[in-house]
């Protein structure tokens, strides 16, 4: 799931799953269906990367007609109690942790012994096995870009974490494990779907692999992915994305791992022109 603009608007990258703008704009979607008015976003400190999150939310807040407030903070901060106290005070109900899993449950543990406790949200790349360690993250509902990998229930899922187990042993159960982790079999599987459209082989070339790339119109992967389209002539990226929510110790998938997607009113916010 690619977090950089770069890889919307050139030709040379071919994304295996709903990118920022989509997922960051279901969230936002989420949260006012789930009743909150004002989401509040902490976002990372140290890489720019963090603050198009922000400004991905924040234009995402406007369009749904919630309000809006975010601070940023450092993965090395000793507490994060003046960051609940303001999202309090700034009368937040919904909070959109947007660091590293570790961090995000810092906060939330933090905001507790304040008596700060929103409704808690996450997205893609931050949701991790840490989120289980603790029960102050309880209820915090995420989008990701792909399928729920985490959840073996779903027939495609359990299969994929069934393979790369009998390479790595317990792998899909470590804290090594994430959303991350899975893009790159879902790479794999996306490179396998254009190497056989085209019938690669050990003598075929990077345009070869191109070709058959550009042949995948509206390809899930078996459910693995969104639908994927790179024809020559419509070169789109994905709008659906999935959501899950931390429950008792667990990640669990909504509506049995299938893709939530936006609709036309929906494309048409700020968030999608142009690509970004």
């Amino acid at each position: 799931m690619p977090s950089d603009g770069t890889f919307l608007l050139s030709d040379n990258f071919y994304i295996a799953g709903s990118p920022n703008p989509v997922i960051t704009y279901g969230l936002v979607k989420l949260a006012r269906e789930q009743g909150t008015t004002k989401l509040g976003v902490v976002y990372c400190s140290e890489s720019p990367v963090c603050a198009d999150s922000d400004a991905l939310a924040a234009k995402s807040a406007a369009d749904v007609g919630i309000g809006y407030f975010s601070v940023k903070a450092a993965a090395t901060a000793p507490n994060y109690t003046a960051v609940c106290q303001t999202m309090k005070n700034e009368g937040v109900d919904g909070l959109f942790l947007a660091h590293i899993t570790s961090v995000d449950v810092r906060i939330a543990e933090d905001c507790r012994k304040v008596g700060y406790e929103p409704q808690f949200y996450s997205s893609a790349g931050a949701v991790g096995n840490d989120y289980l360690q603790s029960d102050a993250v309880d209820g915090l509902l995420f989008t990701q870009s792909n399928a729920p990998y985490y959840d073996p229930s779903v027939p495609v899922v359990g299969e994929a974490r069934d393979t790369i187990d009998s390479y790595f042993d317990g792998l899909t159960d470590s804290a090594q494990f994430s959303a991350v982790a899975f893009d790159s079999w879902i790479a794999g599987k996306l490179f396998e779907a254009a190497a056989g459209r085209v019938g690669l082989t050990s003598d075929s070339t990077g345009a070869d692999v191109t070709r058959g790339l550009r042949e995948l119109d509206g390809e899930t992967l078996d459910g693995l992915a969104p639908p994927l389209t790179y024809s020559d002539t419509e070169r789109t990226y994905p709008t659906c994305y999935y959501v899950g929510e931390v429950r008792d110790g667990a990640l669990e998938a909504h509506d049995e791992g299938r893709p939530v997607c936006l609709d036309d009113a929906d494309l048409r916010s700020g968030v999608f022109t142009p690509a970004a």
